[in-house]
């Protein structure tokens, strides 16, 4: 009689997929593909890591310049976003996709987060377009990374949950507690 309901029957063992048969995350997806594209850069074209960035292979057609606005080619406003300056900028990256990433998947989605990652890259590569009209001196170099598109996570993360309480490490040591709409002001500002 009771063990028609299935709170009642014995457990069955469940068997779960390995990790290796689910599908990776979408924030996974992105920084390996920014560490990939990381490694051929520097394979392919050590001096986009130094001062010679603007007349690099990659500095001249995949990172978006503003200054050369006649030679910019549509597809520079989707490549600059997974390039980088060196390994502290890809470092730096990587820990914001990460965290930020990992925060906002399960509420958007995973296909969700890539297009916000490349809609984001696009938004922040038309503001330097238009503070470098503004301001040319400040903006003379071309623009690589994903801080744009980090940034865009951090902006609709604090828009869905704009008191939520994280923790910060002000210079690595002191934990300081601020809602989340603080932080995306206060790096709003910093920027």
């Amino acid at each position: 009689m009771l063990d028609d309901r299935p709170y009642m029957r014995p457990e069955e063992p469940r068997f779960r997929a390995s990790s290796m048969q689910q599908p990776w995350s979408g924030w996974a997806i992105l920084l390996t593909i920014n560490v990939v594209v990381f490694l051929l850069q520097v394979l392919i074209d050590p001096s986009s890591l130094d001062t010679r960035f603007a007349k690099s292979f990659v500095g001249q057609w995949l990172a978006f310049d503003s200054r050369n606005i006649s030679l910019l080619l549509p597809m520079q406003l989707f490549t600059y976003q997974f390039l980088h300056g060196g390994v502290w900028h890809l470092l730096l990256n990587g820990l914001g996709l990460f965290f930020i990433g990992r925060a906002l998947e399960p509420v958007i989605g995973r296909r969700e987060i890539i297009g916000l990652y490349l809609v984001s890259g696009v938004v922040g590569a038309l503001f330097q377009l238009g503070f470098a009209a503004m301001f040319p001196a400040q903006f003379a170099v071309p623009m690589v990374g994903a801080s744009g598109a980090v940034f865009g996570f951090m902006g609709v993360l604090a828009r869905l949950f704009p008191y939520r309480e994280v923790y910060l490490l002000l210079f690595f040591v002191l934990p300081i507690r601020l809602k989340l709409h603080w932080v995306f002001w206060g790096s709003f500002a910093i920027a």
